[in-house]
């Protein structure tokens, strides 16, 4: 069982052609404290494909703070046809909780690109397309290799309802494994 408490804030703002948000999470830093019955979750040590091993091991702590996460997005859409529309969206995420393992780190922030495409047609039928979490990762045999999350998804628009869904990692790429991702969403007025 857990508690916890955090504040978010974000804007978005859609221009003419340009589109672009800001989403602050954890705005205030979230402080967490839990307990749990540390047998139930041990969890045996995962083997990859390459040989690697994953070391599963139980937090010992009792409460954690997470520190603000700041997300910026930008889109632009182009116009391919009558019915067919191409949405591009590149993305930052700016930890600030010390250097990661991400394509951009510094000592107190890392930098988590990504981007993205979605093909429209006639603005009911949505295919989505994208990548993040680039990592370089080492290997205990020594050396390394680059590391990518790629995402694929479908969305259905029928009048005020939609219907997405998505598969995060497919073919587990890197080294998370795949999510399955599914909303829905009702909107009204414009």
């Amino acid at each position: 069982s857990a508690i916890g408490l955090g504040w978010d804030a974000g804007y978005f703002h859609r221009g003419d052609r340009w589109s672009y948000a800001f989403f602050l999470s954890d705005a205030t830093s979230t402080y967490t404290t839990w307990s749990y019955n540390a047998e139930a979750l041990s969890i045996p040590d995962y083997v990859l494909p390459s040989g690697d091993t994953i070391r599963n091991s139980v937090p010992t702590g009792r409460s954690e703070v997470k520190l603000p996460v700041l997300r910026a997005a930008v889109s632009y859409p182009l116009h391919i046809s009558e019915q067919f529309d191409l949405l591009a969206l590149a993305g930052l995420k700016m930890s600030t909780d010390g250097a990661r393992n991400s394509l951009f780190r510094m000592n107190r922030f890392s930098f988590d690109p990504s981007i993205a495409a979605e093909l429209s047609y006639d603005a009911s039928v949505f295919l989505r397309l994208g990548c993040s979490n680039f990592q370089k990762i080492a290997k205990t045999s020594g050396g390394s290799y680059w590391s990518v999350e790629p995402s694929v998804g479908l969305g259905l628009r029928f009048s005020s309802f939609q219907i997405d869904y998505t598969i995060a990692n497919p073919g587990s790429m890197g080294l998370a494994r795949y999510s399955h991702i599914f909303s829905l969403k009702y909107s009204w007025g414009k």
